[in-house]
């Protein structure tokens, strides 16, 4: 099965037509003609396809798990593969992990693995240790103390620092001492707020 037989799939046990998916998603008849045609991938629509059709992404693109999936499942992304991903560049067939959130959150949510220990807090309180998992919700007001995911222009990943400030200035603060903060700048675009850190023991 396909990914546009699986679209159709969905479409017939929910008793949706073609028309509901261009006014549930806001995108063009055309669009949507060929992700049922399998004359294109929804690849960078897939999340919010998945919603609509209330259904797994995982299972929308790779036909894994259970059709009848309802839930808000995100994917895990490395710092890198979280900077293809805001792009809308990082195909989701490439996405090897998905996670329940275990809350509400927007559709253009993820999980990122932390990769470093620029957060891994030696004197004490809030520590966020290699392979911790991150849950972002880019729709969210970041304020002063938040945990924040960022992109730092001509970087080919995201960082994750606290948001703190200084007078006048506003900094992206390593919680590892060993590591020099950043000035919030124009080259700076935060892109989410941390909900939650998941580590495993």
């Amino acid at each position: 099965m396909s990914i546009s037989d699986r679209i159709k799939k969905r479409l017939h046990d929910l008793s949706m037509k073609q028309t509901d998916l261009v006014k549930e998603m806001g995108v063009s008849k055309g669009s949507v003609s060929q992700w049922i045609n399998g004359n294109a991938k929804p690849d960078r629509n897939i999340v919010q396809l998945a919603s609509v059709l209330q259904c797994s992404p995982e299972w929308l693109m790779t036909g894994e798990g259970s059709s009848d999936f309802i839930g808000s499942k995100i994917p895990v992304l490395s710092p890198e593969e979280a900077h293809l991903w805001l792009k809308g560049d990082l195909p989701i067939s490439s996405i090897e992990f998905w996670r329940e959130p275990g809350e509400k959150l927007s559709l253009n949510s993820f999980a990122l693995k932390v990769s470093d220990d620029s957060m891994t807090s030696f004197q004490g309180g809030v520590s966020i240790p290699p392979g911790s998992i991150a849950i972002v919700e880019p729709e969210a007001e970041p304020v002063k103390n938040n945990i924040i995911v960022a992109q730092i222009k001509g970087a080919a990943e995201v960082v994750i620092k606290k948001l703190a400030t200084d007078g006048l200035y506003t900094y992206l603060m390593p919680l590892n001492q060993a590591y020099k903060a950043i000035e919030l700048s124009d080259d700076c675009n935060i892109i989410g707020v941390v909900k939650r850190i998941e580590i495993d023991l």
